[in-house]
């Protein structure tokens, strides 16, 4: 059920491809139609029986028993479909040179009857009756001068066909729309389950800041408004300012790759669900979850500058710095905002650019900022 519900709306999400693919199929169809060279059907119906007025008798008797058996029936379906009819029938109408293959003649016998049909189709109407009357007549005479104990008669003469048998725009488009539709609810199923999580991954990937693989400030800030009206007591932002950064000029190759080591460093010292992201050129913003007070708070932060604070190499083997880190803190109050909780994160981070010993922690706009010293 929970399935079905699913791909219900991912038929409401993606409407437009079903319909779409339903419109197209049909117009395809219509348009194909329009191209295609009609074909008529003109039909008749032959008769095999007994010759009763050159034979009687034993003869009439034998011709009776003989014709139960369809091997007779056969061979004047065989004779109808030969070349030799054919040819004779296209000399009967005289058609054009090369215009007789554009015509197909066809014998079939009926099941339980002595009875022989012949079809004929072909471009034109007029020609296709009188095609199938010139077979009919050809065989008639091949028979009566072939076999004495049979005749075959002629029940009705082909009629002139009104309406071609292909194509038939009506029943086509019918089956087009269906189709149509068939295939456009699983291209809207498969649009949608190929979307998500590819979506998903680009999300993921514009929520970046590819140059040291933290999340974006923007990213940050959607998730502050996302988690502060149900987890504000408990959240810690802080801003990590690397002043050793400020001093160096670097290639942009070796400084992407010198950010990445300074956030795997940070992400080694925070639990998973704690967020990086990149705050400025200098620094970077974490966000810190689920809290219980301001001393595991502070305890967490200093971890984190003493990790920071480690020297480190710009490159492989090449020049050692300090990254002389700066932290500053703010504790989310129940009725904060992002913008009011940025303020006054703002205010800690021009206090800790004072203190050069340990995280700067401003729990409260009316409070001063607190310091731990490590």
């Amino acid at each position: 059920m929970v399935q079905l519900r699913m791909y219900l709306q991912a038929l409401l999400r993606n409407w437009w491809i079903v319909a779409l693919t339903a419109v197209s199929a049909v117009a395809l169809t219509l348009l194909i139609n329009s191209m295609t060279q009609p074909v008529y059907q003109s039909r008749l119906q032959l008769l095999i029986a007994p010759n009763m007025t050159d034979f009687d008798g034993r003869d009439l008797i034998y011709s009776l028993d003989t014709l139960d058996r369809r091997s007779i029936v056969a061979t004047f379906v065989e004779v109808l479909n030969s070349s030799r009819i054919r040819r004779e029938a296209l000399d009967t109408v005289e058609l054009a040179e090369g215009a007789g293959d554009d015509y197909e003649i066809s014998a079939v016998a009926l099941p339980e009857a002595s009875v022989l049909e012949v079809a004929v189709e072909g471009p034109d109407p007029e020609t296709t009756a009188a095609l199938a009357n010139a077979a009919a007549a050809q065989t008639i005479n091949y028979v009566g001068q072939t076999y004495d104990i049979y005749r075959i008669e002629l029940l009705d003469p082909a009629p002139v066909p009104d309406t071609p048998i292909s194509p038939t725009p009506t029943r086509d488009a019918s089956l087009a729309l269906l189709l149509g539709l068939a295939l456009g609810c699983i291209l809207a199923i498969l649009r949608d389950q190929i979307q998500q999580p590819i979506s998903g991954k680009l999300r993921q990937w514009n929520a970046h800041d590819h140059a040291s693989t933290a999340y974006k400030r923007a990213y940050m800030e959607n998730q502050l408004e996302r988690l502060l009206p149900t987890e504000a007591e408990q959240l810690v932002l802080s801003v990590v300012r690397l002043e050793g950064l400020t001093r160096l000029e670097l290639p942009a190759h070796v400084l992407h790759n010198l950010l990445h080591r300074i956030v795997a460093i940070m992400r080694d010292e925070l639990p998973g669900r704690d967020l990086i992201a990149r705050w400025d050129d200098h620094s970077f913003a974490v966000l810190m979850r689920h809290i219980p007070d301001q001393e595991q708070g502070l305890i967490r932060l200093n971890r984190l500058q003493l990790a920071l604070s480690q020297p480190i190499e710009v490159y492989s083997g090449g020049e050692v710095i300090n990254l002389s880190p700066r932290l500053a803190a703010v504790v989310g109050q129940p009725d904060d905002t992002p913008s009011s909780l940025i303020e006054r994160l703002s205010i800690a981070t021009v206090r800790a650019s004072k203190n050069g010993q340990g995280p700067t922690l401003y729990h409260e706009e009316a409070q001063p900022p607190s310091a731990l010293q490590r």
